[in-house]
């Protein structure tokens, strides 16, 4: 395998940066999804349905 990655011309820096975009893309993907007050989220080829939490005024504490 390593010699086909080689021949490529592929190092393993570029396969450790694209790891980390996919990686880091994924993490905001996910965070986007648990910040959103929406019942039904769809992005690309993932979609989520869920009951957000109800907040009411008296359980917001705004702290300065």
């Amino acid at each position: 395998m390593s010699e086909l990655l080689q021949d490529l011309g592929i190092n393993a820096t570029f396969i450790l940066t694209m790891t980390g975009m996919i990686g880091t893309g994924i993490g905001v993907l996910l965070t986007y999804f648990l910040k959103s007050r929406c019942t039904q989220v769809k992005c690309c080829c993932i979609e989520c349905r869920r009951q957000p939490i109800e907040l009411q005024p008296s359980d917001i504490e705004i702290v300065n």
